[in-house]
């Protein structure tokens, strides 16, 4: 509700105030005598702490008030913004769980083995350093299957919409996207070594795009309600 700079205004205004509540009504007692000197007790005994606190209380009960209303303009300017990016804010729910089955497929094709590629005459070759070979082809062929089950159309659907999502997340869908196409890779000629090897590190590859951008387009999305925000709040 309160700024640092509101949040100690509000909690000073009120203990002085406190402190001329009590004051107030321990001079109104008659008990403030000479013996605290004259001088300061007549300084206390004539006073105004009546006017003083109720002055004091004033200024806290505005301050809150002024803060309440700032947090209901931001609470304002929050759904406007949220409403401008409703499209974005959809897109990264679909992300979280397109996110965590790319982060579980990735875990098992790891766990299954490791696949290397290394150059032969300036050729790419594949080869399993671990892990039984036709076994990580199955896998993959699996985890293929689980993101586009998962997927049906839907980020090729928003790729397009520059008006709804912001451009870097635009971004991190189309490669996404294009990580996609590393499932579909064709049939490695006789030279690329082992194919077992090939489809099993394009499908690590492609798995851990997905990871890392549906985390960055998160981020980024984010960063843009923020900037949006600040804008609108004349910040």
């Amino acid at each position: 509700m309160f700024k640092d700079w509101e949040y100690a205004v509000f909690w000073f205004s009120l203990l002085v105030a406190l402190v001329c509540l009590f004051a107030g009504v321990y001079a109104s007692t008659g008990l403030v005598g000479p013996a605290i000197g004259v001088g300061l007790a007549n300084f206390i005994n004539g006073f105004e702490w009546e006017t003083v606190t109720a002055g004091l209380f004033g200024l806290t009960a505005g301050l809150a008030v002024f803060s309440s209303a700032k947090t209901q303009i931001r609470h304002s300017i929050r759904q406007r913004v949220d409403s401008d990016l409703a499209v974005a804010f959809e897109v990264d729910h679909y992300l979280f769980g397109l996110k965590n089955i790319a982060a579980n497929n990735l875990r098992v094709l790891e766990a299954l083995g490791e696949s290397k590629v290394g150059a032969d005459n300036g050729i790419n070759v594949w080869s399993v350093i671990s892990g039984d070979g036709p076994t990580m082809r199955a896998a993959v062929k699996k985890v293929k299957a689980d993101v586009k089950e998962y997927d049906k159309g839907y980020l090729y659907s928003k790729q397009s919409l520059s008006h709804e999502i912001p451009y870097d997340c635009l971004l991190c869908i189309r490669e996404i996207i294009s990580a996609y196409g590393l499932f579909d890779l064709p049939k490695p000629n006789e030279k690329s070594g082992d194919a077992d090897a090939y489809y099993h590190q394009h499908a690590v590859l492609a798995l851990s795009v997905i990871v890392g951008k549906s985390e960055k387009f998160s981020v980024d999305l984010k960063f843009e309600r923020d900037r949006k925000m600040s804008v609108l709040s004349g910040k």
